[in-house]
Parts: structure tokens; sequence; C-alpha cells
């Protein structure tokens, strides 16, 4: 059996909003409600959240600690090398990136991630991301051991180590990528992550819709903004990299 591991690489020095990651959805900080989550994913995975090896993140340590989550602590500013050691440390065949300011990523997504690498021969790197296919916010990347440790012999850019999967779809002459297909429709401008105050206060209002349920789907996020489209209007004017 494949030993999965899934990290969600968090941090509490955010340049635009600090702290974000604890910030509260409904009564949770956001990175246990995330954990919480993730937790209901089907396949076995190992669930571990990597976050930078610095006196000023000991906030993030006690949160998570309290909540018996495991941590792992790294490099604060190359990513890339974080994720490698962590990789290494647990042994594992199989990485899945998670960022820790996407709290609604979404367990099924996840699923079909993990599913359809199964059934895709000799892939390196499948995501949400490569052709936009879900929103932002539900940003789901995979990819094996073996890709990223060749990765790591690869001459790496700022930006690689900075958000570690570049590398991969950058150079699709070595590493096979593929995409988790779209199978729904959802409004352009969505956005699902926490970047601002105003998508902290749009996150809660879908979460605080369907409190105490945690383990709500995609598409019951979806299903209730058709119904109340106003709330989009919280934070549309913001843009985001599809590079996360």
């Amino acid at each position: 059996m494949k030993n999965i591991l899934l990290i969600i690489q968090a941090r509490l020095g955010s340049s635009r909003f600090k702290k974000k990651v604890i910030r509260k959805i409904t009564d949770l900080p956001s990175i246990v409600y995330q954990y919480k989550r993730i937790k209901e994913v089907k396949n076995d995975i190992k669930l571990v959240v990597a976050i930078p090896k610095k006196e000023s993140e000991r906030e993030l340590k006690e949160i998570l600690k309290n909540n018996e989550i495991t941590f792992f602590e790294g490099d604060e500013n190359n990513v890339f090398q974080r994720f490698l050691n962590c990789s290494r440390k647990f042994n594992s065949d199989i990485l899945i990136r998670i960022n820790g300011d996407c709290p609604l990523i979404s367990p099924s997504t996840i699923d079909r991630v993990i599913n359809k690498f199964f059934i895709s021969p000799n892939i390196d790197y499948i995501s949400t991301t490569l052709n936009e296919s879900y929103p932002l916010g539900e940003h789901v990347e995979l990819f094996t051991s073996q890709a990223i440790e060749k990765a790591s012999n690869l001459q790496r850019t700022e930006e690689d180590n900075e958000h570690v999967t570049p590398i991969f779809y950058r150079n699709q002459d070595v590493f096979k990528c593929t995409s988790l297909e779209k199978t729904f429709n959802y409004p352009s401008k969505l956005r699902l992550c926490i970047d601002y105050p105003e998508d902290l206060e749009f996150i809660n209002e879908i979460a605080n819709f369907f409190y105490p349920d945690k383990n709500f789907d995609l598409k019951e996020i979806l299903s209730f903004i058709s119904k109340n489209k106003e709330l989009m209007n919280k934070n549309t004017q913001f843009k985001k990299s599809r590079i996360i």
C-alpha cells in the first residue's frame, strides 16, 4: 500500500493578513477547522501541518499541540525544502499539498485527486489548478516522492522554492502532469481562500450557514452561493495568482 502524506502548508507571517491561519472560523482557529474537514477524507492518508521553524510561529505551534495535530518544522522561505524534508521524515510515496489559507477544501475533492492518480499510469503530478477546473481555494496538488526527489536535483528558481510545485508543470518534458477534470460550473470570481479580512468574513458566512456541520461539500457550497449571490460582493474585488 502506498504511503500518502497530506501536507498542509501554514505560517503566521502573511504579508497581507497576518495570523490568517488561526483566525476563527465559527468557533475554531482556521487551521483546526481545515484539519477537521480534511480528516473526513476516505482514502488512507497521514496528515501533517508543515510550518516554519521560527520563534514567531510559537502561537501556531501551541494551537497545533493543543489540538493534537501533527506538525513538522522546516525552512521558512525555502518551502520546497520543507516539503522535501517532511516527505523524507514520514517516508512518503505520495505527497498532497494543501495551503493553510484554503479552509473549505472538500474532502471529496482530495479523494477525487487521489483516485484519479491511481488510475493514471506513470503520472508525476495531478492537480485542480492547471486548467482552473476548480475555484480559488479548492487547490489540491498531488505528486510523487520520486518526482520531488528528482526535482531536488534540478536547478530551481526562487518561485519554485516558495511555491514548491511550479517546477513540475513548467518542465512537462521531465514530469508527466495532468488535471482533475471540471464536472460542474462555478462563478469565475469565486474566492474560497483567505488573503484578506473580507475573505474571512465570506468564509464565515458559508461556515456559519452549515454550522455545526463541518463536513459539507463543494457542491453544497456552490448551491448555497447560487441562492445568496450578493455574498460574493464581500471579496470579489481581490485577485489571486493561480500559482499557489
